[in-house]
């Protein structure tokens, strides 16, 4: 499926359709192609597939976590970052309050759907640096990975707003920003 989106502006994407549309005219596009991670020998095979991954969560070794999602043919694995120490800024937090459906809709359309590119997610608690929990429901991170930037992270956190955050083992919630 190929993509279009608009650079130097907003851009709404379809990416069921695969369509853009600039917010003003005049703005450059740039163009990214996203490949099925699927292939099936039947359409009956396919459909099964697609419902699959709309829905999947992960085996027992992820203690049933949601480690992919899915928007149309666009899928998104879950990233597993190591707490080393490691820079991120949280985007956005979705809370898992038990329905599944929109829980997954949630995360797809957080990572998947508009700026800024590189978005991830991560399981609740990957580091103890991360909240599992808020009342009980799991918390899946979104967020941009700086690696030991931490200079670009605070310039990230001033254009999109968000939490930053150092990946360790040290139940750390501190912002260094």
């Amino acid at each position: 499926m190929r993509l279009n989106r608009c650079t130097g502006g907003f851009a709404m994407l379809a990416l069921a359709a695969g369509l853009a549309a600039c917010a003003s005219e005049g703005l450059e596009e740039a163009e990214m192609t996203l490949m099925p991670t699927t292939s099936s020998t039947s359409s009956t095979a396919a459909a099964e597939t697609t419902a699959a991954e709309e829905t999947s969560t992960s085996s027992g070794d992820n203690d049933g976590y949601i480690t992919r999602v899915a928007l149309g043919e666009a899928t998104k694995d879950a990233s597993f970052p190591a707490c080393d120490g490691r820079n991120i800024l949280i985007l956005t937090s979705v809370i898992d309050e038990r329905r599944e459906e929109d829980t997954h809709r949630q995360l797809a359309e957080a990572t998947l759907v508009g700026e800024p590119f590189g978005k991830k997610f991560t399981v609740p608690g990957q580091c103890s640096s991360l909240r599992k929990s808020v009342d009980g429901n799991l918390i899946y991170p979104v967020y941009l990975d700086f690696g030991s930037d931490e200079a670009a992270m605070c310039a990230a956190k001033a254009r999109h707003g968000g939490n930053a955050r150092t990946l360790n083992n040290d139940a750390d919630f501190h912002d260094p920003c």
